[in-house]
């Protein structure tokens, strides 16, 4: 679509208001085109609609396009920053939208307070880069876009008749000629348009489907140690331009993939800004760090945040819960994976074991191992750092959430936490109401996270242990059926039991206690927690055969050796928290694949 047959459709079909320049339209709507013949794609204008489109939504992935979009649109000369004119036009279609002066002397003062929300450095004459108005904007320290360029009214199909009268609906995708919209089709737009990653798919020789390989669309830049140094999209890459030669209806879907690597490598998102504030929490400050002008005012230890101040640790933390309590909530009480799958057991507060872990098994960050990680729960209590371990799995969970899997343990309950340590630990940190607050965050993620996971439909994972089989229905897609969120022990026994139950081992068995195991099937009373039940190999063996799985993978219970097998070989008990409770016992993980199940020790020496 070239310029004059884009102008004739925007005048035809769309109430533009004040965003009535074709030019600048012209302009963004090219952001969703990478042809190199400067034509605007059918998809790209598609997605333009979308983006303007009254009920797309201005949060998650189709806020960060219509940010891209209304950039583009304001840049007029196409350098990817807003000169200080460009940025007071943006400013004056903003004060406009909401009913505010736009005299000059308003919009100048406003542009004068705007510079420290951008991080720009200087006066009133800077420039703003496109990663500091995406960041300020996706931090909400500059609001107000969400009513920039949107349509007057929503973008609807139009019924078109051809030479002979006939109803014809214009085709979704663009024609496999190469032909342009037609100037007398008008598009109906979804905001689902822009939120979900197209996929295509590749028939096998057997007939199956699969999905088919992609190109990923960063390159990311490795240290010897294998920390992550630098990571840049290809199309910013000297020597890669043929990752843009695409034609368009590739093009436009690569587009939309790599918001899902943005997301990732994005390092201004509140997870990627979170694991940066743990980076220094970590780090120990010597005198000579300090000396050496590094930024840093003064020493401390590591593992500790010296005289920083809490407040922008506790503001990033209730960030990442809002960010990532849409994807908890999508996810089954019921996880079916596949292997690869690293599994870890209890946590509490370890932060130093979870970096230990980190550096072994995903030094380069959960998206660029080739394996899943499966926590078992239990990541606060007793430790002395269950923030930020909680920290550092939710920016994990939100960064990589199809990687990095966590299941709900007993210690995620409110009423456990209070009659342990996590509940004042908050309040300790961040003070009485910031505490409560960050708290209460917390565990509104912990309502609605997973309870047990399988793995190649054989391996059955979980905090607590094998549940009773009088709730179970006979199958554990009951799983499934427990309700979201879950706040309290009555609104789910199944639940309750999967946190809770134990396993009793054969040197426990007494005669008392082997006849109330027969007498239900392997089943009693689990008097040393008092709520819950112990399972015997009998409990096991049913729950295995009517399941059709051949292993249970568990936590709960601190093992000297980081790991225990019991029950004849097939329940494995894991543990990942070192010296716990000044105790001397080890902490491991256990790795799920190629038909193994191995355990692997930490030296934590």
């Amino acid at each position: 679509m070239n310029f004059n047959t884009f102008k004739h459709v925007v005048e035809s079909n769309l109430q533009m208001g004040i965003y009535n320049s074709h030019e600048d339209l012209y302009r963004a709507f090219g952001e969703f085109s990478r042809d190199t013949d400067s034509f605007l794609t059918y998809d790209a204008f598609l997605a333009g609609l979308c983006a303007m489109n009254p009920s797309t939504p201005h949060g998650g992935i189709p806020a960060e396009l219509r940010c891209r979009f209304m950039f583009r649109y304001y840049d007029a000369n196409n350098d990817r920053v807003l000169n200080p004119q460009e940025f007071k036009r943006l400013l004056r279609d903003l004060r406009s939208a909401r009913g505010l002066p736009v005299d000059e002397a308003a919009i100048e003062t406003e542009a004068q307070g705007a510079f420290a929300i951008f991080d720009i450095q200087g006066d009133t004459s800077s420039d703003i880069p496109l990663d500091n108005f995406l960041n300020a904007v996706g931090h909400l320290r500059f609001r107000g876009t969400s009513s920039l360029l949107r349509v007057q009214s929503s973008v609807r199909t139009k019924k078109v008749e051809d030479d002979r009268g006939a109803v014809v609906t214009p085709a979704r995708k663009r024609p496999a000629t190469g032909r342009l919209f037609p100037l007398n089709a008008a598009v109906s737009v979804s905001s689902t348009d822009l939120s979900s990653s197209p996929k295509t798919t590749t028939r096998k020789s057997d007939g199956e489907e699969v999905e088919s390989y992609e190109l990923a669309m960063h390159s990311v830049k490795v240290r010897r140690s294998g920390i992550l140094a630098d990571v840049q999209t290809l199309w910013d890459m000297d020597g890669s331009t043929s990752a843009g030669s695409n034609t368009g209806e590739q093009q436009f879907k690569l587009n939309l993939c790599r918001m899902n690597s943005i997301v990732s490598f994005n390092m201004r998102n509140s997870g990627n800004e979170m694991l940066g504030g743990l980076r220094f929490f970590e780090k120990e400050i010597t005198a000579e760090d300090v000396a050496q002008n590094k930024g840093l005012k003064s020493v401390k230890p590591a593992f500790d945040w010296g005289p920083t101040s809490l407040d922008k640790f506790a503001e990033c933390l209730l960030e990442v819960c809002k960010a990532l309590k849409p994807i908890v909530q999508k996810e089954p009480r019921l996880l079916r994976l596949k292997a690869p799958v690293y599994v870890l057991g209890d946590i509490h507060g370890n932060y130093c074991d979870l970096l230990c872990f980190e550096k072994v098994l995903w030094r380069m960050g959960p998206v660029l191992t080739p394996a899943s990680f499966l926590f078992l729960g239990d990541y606060v209590d007793r430790g002395a750092h269950g923030v930020e371990v909680v920290a550092y799995l939710f920016a994990q969970k939100f960064l990589a959430p199809d990687r990095m899997l966590l299941l709900r343990g007993n210690h995620e309950l409110r009423n456990v936490q209070k009659n342990f340590t996590f509940y004042e630990e908050c309040r300790r940190k961040f003070g009485e109401s910031t505490g409560e607050r960050v708290w209460s965050a917390i565990n509104d993620i912990f309502d609605y996270l997973p309870i047990a996971a399988v793995i190649d439909d054989e391996i059955f994972c979980v905090h607590g242990g094998v549940p009773h089989y009088k709730l179970l229905n006979g199958t554990i897609e009951t799983i499934n059926k427990i309700p979201k969120p879950l706040k309290s022990e009555a609104e789910s026994p199944l639940a309750w039991e999967l946190m809770w139950n134990d396993p009793v081992g054969t040197d426990r068995i007494t005669p008392d206690l082997d006849r109330l195991l027969q007498a239900d099937q392997g089943f009693t009373p689990n008097n040393r927690r008092g709520t819950g039940h112990f399972f015997s190999s009998v409990a096991l063996d049913l729950f295995l055969k009517a399941n059709g799985l051949s292993h249970v993978i568990r936590a709960h219970e601190m093992k000297q050796a980081g790991f225990q097998i019991q029950q004849d070989g097939r329940l494995l008990t894991v543990f990942s928290s070192s010296g716990y409770c000044n105790n001397t016992n080890e902490a491991a993980c256990i790795l799920v694949d190629r038909r193994r199940l191995r355990t692997i020790r930490l030296d934590t020496s």
